[in-house]
């Protein structure tokens, strides 16, 4: 396909005319989202994927168009999506309609991501936007292991994690529930962790000095495999 075809077919691109519902952005963006779940069936992810948001970016008017300051895009749709850690294919999508919305709390929306993905020995991984015991414990049931950054201040955590106090390269474990643990280590800053994936063992790596030191395996895992939605932004600031 050519230049100049793509961008006729993205210019004059239109999902559905007519509305029937009183949900006018869910219902124009649906037919869109049922082809990109399409893709799946033909792709054999990892099992390493991460959960994140995307700003898609718009600049017309749009009354849920939002603002992060943290992403590449800062103006623009919210899309919280989950895509495969090791190469950043997006697996699957969700829009933010702010009213509209189908889930009623970010606790049902994951799980509704990784309803496909249950008892098939997969890890997922998000950041402090999303962790918080209760829905670690629900992806738990669905036999799937999770770790991710956490707030400290957050109502279901413990008041023993909010005032724990880490000194220098000094690691705190804590057990929340079975296979359920919560991590403090000090770094260069306080770094908090859920997760339930067990590994609570340290690891020798070698800084840019040269210089042999130890850090929790979890914090390494959870480095290593947060990169999905990144690899996703990267691959689609291509083509903007």
């Amino acid at each position: 396909m050519s230049q100049h075809r793509f961008e006729l077919i993205d210019r004059f691109f239109q999902i559905k005319a007519k509305i029937t519902s009183d949900k006018p952005c869910l219902e124009k963006a649906e037919p869109l989202l049922k082809i990109s779940n399409k893709f799946n069936p033909n792709y054999t992810p990892s099992n390493r994927l991460s959960v994140d948001e995307i700003v898609a970016r718009f600049k017309g008017k749009f009354r849920y168009k939002t603002y992060n300051k943290n992403k590449p895009t800062k103006w623009g749709i919210k899309i919280f999506a989950l895509a495969d850690s090791l190469t950043g294919f997006c697996l699957q999508l969700m829009p933010y309609f702010g009213t509209e919305k189908t889930y009623t709390n970010l606790d049902d929306l994951i799980p509704n991501f990784m309803q496909d993905y249950a008892n098939k020995n997969v890890k997922v991984y998000m950041d402090n936007y999303y962790s918080h015991p209760a829905l670690f414990l629900k992806l738990k049931d669905l036999n799937i292991e999770s770790t991710g950054t956490f707030r400290q201040y957050r109502r279901d955590i413990p008041k023993i994690i909010k005032e724990a106090k880490t000194g220098k390269k000094r690691t705190r474990y804590f057990e929340l529930k079975s296979q359920l643990y919560a991590l403090k280590w000090f770094d260069k800053r306080e770094v908090r962790l859920l997760t339930t994936n067990g590994d609570l063992t340290h690891t020798e790596i070698k800084s840019q000095r040269g210089d042999i030191r130890k850090k929790p395996a979890v914090v390494l895992d959870y480095v290593q495999n947060m990169r999905g939605i990144d690899r996703l932004n990267q691959k689609t600031s291509y083509i903007k």
